[in-house]
């Protein structure tokens, strides 16, 4: 057991197993709930009159220029989710989930 805990192979093991079990519930390292927040903060700057919902080029407009740097394949991932009636606050909640899977394919 000793041997364990000083074995540099081992410690790097250790090390390799929690960062990518750390990583699943992480993207570009930002919770799931930093995420939501960085995404509702953008959309709620371009909603001027409150309502809840934008057009789909203000959404895209704001994808793009949000703090989570999404790329090109990651924006028109989450445009796909949208319907003319789909409030922000729903692609904000299913964001992370979406983008980790992309992510994924990505890898």
């Amino acid at each position: 057991m000793i041997y364990s805990l000083l074995d540099l192979d081992t410690q790097i093991e250790r090390q390799q197993a929690v960062e990518a079990a750390t990583s699943q519930f992480m993207y570009k390292g930002r919770t799931e709930e930093e995420v939501s927040q960085l995404l509702m903060e953008a959309f709620s700057a371009a909603d001027t009159d409150g309502s809840g919902s934008l057009t789909f080029s203000a959404v895209r407009s704001c994808l793009e220029g949000c703090a989570l740097e999404l790329g090109s394949d990651e924006v028109m991932g989450l445009l796909s989710m949208l319907a003319s009636d789909t409030p922000y606050s729903d692609l904000a909640t299913y964001a992370f989930k979406v983008l980790r899977s992309i992510a994924a394919r990505k890898a």
